[in-house]
């Protein structure tokens, strides 16, 4: 079965505004590219966290899915480490 389209993925987020730069990094497949990926996806992230704290009117589904998403986010950092220096050898 194949993924549906990135654009119906797209309509399906819930917190579109900081998910999908974190979808964008885990469809990155150019190893180059992915850093940069992470970096923009954490930086949505915190981007939204700094907006939630200002306005205080969060819905705490958006907490955890944050918090869900910066721990998928570490992985991806992880292996991408790992690849990285398994390249070097």
């Amino acid at each position: 079965m194949e993924p549906p389209p990135s654009g119906e993925i797209k309509d399906d987020l819930e917190f579109p505004e900081w998910q999908e730069p974190v979808l964008q990094a885990f469809q990155e497949a150019d190893p180059a590219m992915l850093g940069a990926r992470i970096a923009a996806a954490e930086a949505a992230i915190v981007k939204r966290q700094r907006a939630l704290s200002q306005s205080g009117n969060g819905h705490p589904d958006e907490g955890h899915a944050i918090e869900n998403a910066l721990s998928m986010l570490r992985m991806l950092k992880r292996e991408e480490l790992r690849s990285s220096e398994g390249q070097k050898k």
